[in-house]
C-alpha cells in the first residue's frame, strides 16, 4: 500500500500545474510585467489586446520623439523583433518555438489627432544662427511625425515681419528653414497676431476647437541699447500679460520654447510675460525643447487619448494558451543591430479546464469530431476485446494447455496426468488432444462442450478457465468482463466533455462578480487576478459537476438494468444528485481557498484534494449502486488518475498545435474508463450463479451452475420430487407440486417459469408458464420456502 502511495505522490507532484482564466483584453491592471528585461526608457508598452479569434495581437506603445521620428521616416534602417517565452509550471521557462510575426504598424497619434480634428501652429525664428534653426526644423519634425503635415502649419519670423502661414510641407522642410541671422523680428507682435489669426473664425488658418501655438525664439525683444525692437511693445506686453476668458482656453493653448541657453536679451522682464502668457492660455513654457512632455500636455488638454504606435502581431493557427504566463518581449534595433529601445509585459490567457485556441474550429465542429472519434474506439474497443484479444488467449492457451496423449505415465510441469478424463470418464487414448490447464484433465471436446471451464470448479477455478467459443466469435462471453464498462466509460467521457465544452456553467458571470464585489476584501477586489479568479470559480467547479453527475449516472445505469430498475433508477437518481452537488462542491471550495489566500501557484498544496475527495465519493456511490465492497487500492488509483488526466495530456502536448480541446476529450476518457476499470470486479457474471434459501429450512447458498452444467437442456427443476434438481423435501406443510417450477438458461440469461400455481415474485403471483427474468437480489417464494437469486462475484 506504501508502494501505491508513494508512486501515486510522485505523480501527482509531477504533473500538476497551475491554471488562469482568460483575459481577452488586457490593460495595464490587467498585465503583470514579471520581466526585468527593459533596458531603457524608450519604449512603453502600454496596452495589449486581442482579436475575437485571436489570431492578431495589438500593443499600444510608446517611443520617445527622436525613436518615434526615425521608425515613421526611416523604416528601412529601423528593424522591430518580436518573442515570447512561456512559464510552463513552476521553474521552467523557455522561449517557446514560433516567432510572432509583426504584420503591421500604424501611427495611431496621427489618426486620433485626425479625429479630434487637431492643428498646431508653429511660429520659427530665422533671426536665430543656421544651428538654431536647423533644431527647430527637428522639433517640428517631430510634431509632423505624429500629427502629419494636415495638422501642423508654419510661419516664420524674419526682417521684423512675419510670414504668412504655411502647412508643414516637405517642401517647407527642405527650403525654408534658413537662417536670416540678425534680421530682427517683433516677437510680442508676432504672437498676438498668429493668436488673433488662428482664434479668427473667418482667418486664413483653418479655425477648430482644439488649437495649439507654439513659439520657438530665443526671447529678444530689445536690441543693443536696450531699447524695444517695436515700437507697440508695451500695448503687445499688456496684451500677453491679459488673463483671457475661459472660452479662449479651452480651444487655444499657447506654448514657447527657449531657443538659447543664454540670458534673454530682454531680460527677466520678456521671460516672466511668456511664461506668464504660457500659464494664462494653460500651455507650457519649455527652457528646451522637450516633445515628451509637450505632447502629454496635447493629450491631456485636448483630450487625446492616443499611444504613438499600434503594433499588430499575427499568431499561428492552432496556437493553445492553457493559462501559463507569456511574457513578449518587442526590441527596436538600428541597422547596425544595436537595441534602440526594448520593452515587455507579461500575460495569461485561458486554463486548463478553458483553453483558449487561435482561430480554432467551431465548438459545433469540435463536437463533431470527438463523436466520431469516440465511435471509431468504440468500435476499435470492441473489436478488439471482441475478437483480437480472446483469439490471442486462444491461442496461447492452445500452445501452453492443449497436448498431445502419448500414454500412460506422462506428465506435464512435474504434474502426473490421469488416464482418463474427468469430465466422461473414458479412458485417454494416444494421439487425442487434451487439455492440462488444472489437475482435472479432460478431453479438449469435453472441455469446449463444458463451455471452456474446469467440470470441477466452474470459473472459480483460478486456473482452469478459459473460455472462448470459437463457433460463435460474437458469443459476448468470448470478451473480457470488463469491455462493457470501457465502452461505458467512453461514452460517460463523452458526453461529460460535451457537456463541460458546451460552457453550461451554473452560476452566470455576472452574478458571481457581483457576489465577489461585495464579499471579497477591496484590495483584492482591485488586483490583475480578480477577473482570472472570477472565470476560475466558474470553470472549475462546473468541470467537477459534469464529471461527477455523468461518471455516477452513466456508469450507474448498468446496476439498473440488472436489477429491480424502478427502484434502482430511483437510488441511481438520487447517487447522481449527490455526485454532481459535493463534485461541484469540492472544486468550488478549492477555488475559493485560492480566491482567499491569494494564491498563483497552488496545484502542489491543494489541487489534488477536490481529486481525492471527488474519486472516493464516485467509487463509493458507484460500489453501492452495484454492490460489492470499497477498496483503497481502487480509490487510491482513480485519486492518482484524476490528477493525472486533467494534467498528463497538457504535459505531453505543451507544444502540440492539435486542437487542445480535443485533447481535453482524451482526458475525460482517461478517467471515466479508470473508474470504469476500478468497478469492473464489481460485474455480476453469468456463471456465478446461487440461490439463497430460508422459511422452513437453515439459510444457505445453493450453487446452480453445477446443476446447467450437466443438466439437460440448461434446466434446472424445483419440487418436491426426487428427480428434480432442488428438491424441496424440508417444507412438509408446503402446497408443493412434484415439478413446481423451472429456472431456464436462454442466451446466456436465467428466467423462472412457475409451471403450477403458488409461485410468488415480489409478493406477486407469478404468471404459469410466463418466464421471468432473474435479477441479482430478486426474490421469490415457493409454498413456505423463501429462494433470493444471487450472483456471487469473485474478488
Amino acid at each position: 500500500m506504501m508502494n501505491y502511495i508513494k508512486i501515486g505522490t510522485f505523480l501527482a507532484l509531477l504533473f500538476c500545474v497551475t491554471g488562469c482564466d482568460e483575459i481577452r483584453n488586457l490593460g495595464l491592471d490587467d498585465v503583470q510585467n514579471i520581466s526585468s528585461f527593459k533596458e531603457n526608457e524608450s519604449m512603453d508598452i502600454l496596452d495589449i489586446s486581442f482579436s475575437p479569434t485571436y489570431k492578431e495581437m495589438t500593443l499600444d506603445v510608446d517611443l520617445t520623439s527622436d525613436l518615434s521620428g526615425r521608425l515613421r521616416s526611416d523604416t528601412a534602417n529601423v528593424r522591430i523583433a518580436v518573442h515570447e517565452t512561456v512559464r510552463r509550471g513552476i521553474g521552467f521557462e523557455y522561449d517557446s518555438k514560433e516567432e510572432l510575426e509583426l504584420v503591421r504598424i500604424r501611427n495611431v497619434a496621427a489618426e486620433e489627432a485626425a479625429k479630434q480634428n487637431f492643428k498646431v501652429l508653429a511660429i520659427v525664428d530665422l533671426t536665430l544662427p543656421q544651428p538654431q534653426v536647423d533644431e527647430q526644423r527637428e522639433a517640428l519634425q517631430e510634431i509632423k511625425n505624429v500629427y502629419g503635415e494636415d495638422k501642423v502649419f508654419v510661419s516664420f519670423m524674419h526682417d521684423f515681419e512675419v510670414s504668412e502661414t504655411f502647412p508643414l510641407t516637405d517642401y517647407v522642410f527642405q527650403h525654408y528653414f534658413v537662417s536670416k541671422e540678425n534680421s530682427g523680428k517683433l516677437l510680442f507682435r508676432t504672437i498676438v497676431e498668429k493668436r488673433d489669426e488662428v482664434t479668427k473664425p473667418d482667418g486664413p488658418f483653418p479655425t477648430t476647437n482644439n488649437q495649439a501655438l507654439v513659439i520657438f525664439s530665443d526671447g529678444a525683444v530689445y536690441d543693443e541699447n536696450d531699447q524695444p525692437f517695436d515700437a507697440k511693445y508695451y500695448e503687445y506686453k499688456a496684451e500677453l500679460d491679459k488673463v483671457y476668458p475661459q472660452m479662449v482656453k479651452d480651444t487655444l493653448s499657447i506654448y514657447y520654447v527657449q531657443m538659447t541657453d543664454a540670458s534673454m536679451e530682454g531680460g527677466d522682464e520678456a521671460s516672466l510675460t511668456l511664461q506668464r502668457m504660457c500659464r494664462n492660455y494653460e500651455g507650457l513654457y519649455q527652457e528646451k525643447f522637450d516633445w515628451n512632455q509637450m505632447e502629454a500636455d496635447f493629450k491631456k488638454k485636448f483630450g487625446l487619448d492616443y499611444c504613438d504606435y499600434r503594433l499588430t502581431l499575427a499568431n499561428l493557427d492552432g496556437k493553445v494558451y492553457r493559462g501559463y504566463s507569456h511574457t513578449l518581449f518587442v526590441e527596436c534595433y538600428d541597422k547596425n543591430d544595436a537595441l534602440l529601445a526594448s520593452d515587455s509585459v507579461s500575460y495569461a490567457l485561458g486554463s486548463i479546464y478553458e483553453p483558449v485556441i487561435v482561430n480554432g474550429d467551431t465548438k459545433f465542429k469540435v463536437i463533431l469530431k470527438g463523436i466520431i472519434i469516440i465511435l471509431i474506439s468504440l468500435l476499435v474497443v470492441y473489436l478488439v476485446f471482441q475478437y483480437a484479444v480472446p483469439a490471442v488467449q486462444y491461442l496461447y492457451f492452445l500452445k501452453k494447455h492443449v497436448i498431445t496423449y502419448k500414454g500412460k505415465g506422462m506428465s506435464v510441469n512435474n504434474r502426473l496426468i490421469g488416464d482418463s478424463c474427468y469430465m466422461c470418464k473414458d479412458e485417454f487414448k494416444e494421439g487425442e488432444k487434451i487439455v492440462v490447464k488444472c489437475e482435472h484433465t479432460v478431453h479438449k471436446s469435453c472441455w469446449d462442450e463444458n463451455e471452456y471451464k474446469c467440470p470441477e470448479y466452474g470459473r472459480h477455478c483460478k486456473s482452469g478457465s478459459h473460455y472462448f467459443n470459437y463457433r460463435e466469435l460474437w458469443d459476448s462471453r468470448n470478451a473480457p468482463s470488463y469491455m462493457n464498462k470501457v465502452l461505458v466509460g467512453c461514452i460517460a467521457a463523452l458526453v461529460s466533455w460535451m457537456f463541460f465544452l458546451n460552457d453550461f456553467h451554473l452560476i452566470p458571470h455576472e452574478i458571481l462578480k457581483n457576489m465577489m464585489q461585495q464579499g471579497t476584501p477591496g484590495a483584492l477586489r482591485s488586483s490583475s487576478e480578480h477577473t482570472n479568479f472570477i472565470n476560475q470559480l466558474r470553470v472549475i467547479p462546473y468541470f467537477g459537476f459534469c464529471v461527477g453527475l455523468f461518471n455516477v449516472f452513466i456508469l450507474g445505469l448498468l446496476s439498473v438494468i440488472s436489477g429491480n430498475w424502478l427502484r434502482r433508477l430511483g437510488r441511481l437518481l438520487l447517487a447522481t444528485f449527490i455526485a454532481a452537488a459535493c463534485c461541484w462542491s469540492f472544486f468550488a471550495i478549492e477555488s475559493m481557498i485560492v480566491l482567499v489566500m491569494g494564491m498563483t501557484a497552488y496545484s502542489f498544496i491543494i489541487e489534488w484534494i477536490p481529486w481525492v475527495l471527488s474519486s472516493t465519493l464516485i467509487l463509493y456511490l458507484l460500489t453501492r449502486l452495484v454492490g460489492g465492497k470499497l477498496e483503497k487500492k481502487k480509490v487510491l488509483i482513480a485519486c492518482v488518475m484524476g490528477i493525472l488526466s486533467m494534467h498528463i495530456w497538457q504535459f505531453f502536448y505543451d507544444d502540440s498545435y492539435t486542437d487542445y480541446r480535443l485533447l481535453l476529450l482524451f482526458s475525460f476518457v482517461f478517467y471515466s474508463v479508470t473508474i470504469a476499470l476500478c468497478l469492473s470486479h464489481l460485474g455480476f457474471r453469468s456463471d456465478h450463479f446461487f440461490l439463497s434459501v430460508s422459511g422452513s429450512i437453515k439459510p444457505m447458498d445453493i450453487a446452480l451452475y453445477k446443476w446447467f452444467r450437466t443438466a439437460p437442456n440448461g434446466i434446472v427443476t424445483i419440487g418436491r420430487s426426487v428427480d428434480c434438481n432442488l428438491q424441496i423435501n424440508w417444507d412438509i406443510n408446503g402446497k408443493i407440486s412434484p415439478v413446481h417450477a423451472e429456472i431456464r438458461m436462454q442466451k446466456g440469461r436465467l428466467r423462472l417459469y412457475a409451471l403450477e400455481e403458488g409461485v410468488f415474485v415480489n409478493g406477486k403471483s407469478c404468471p404459469l408458464n410466463k418466464g421471468l427474468r432473474l435479477y441479482h437480489g430478486m426474490s421469490f417464494r415457493i409454498g413456505n420456502t423463501d429462494f433470493v437469486y444471487k450472483e456471487n462475484l469473485i474478488l
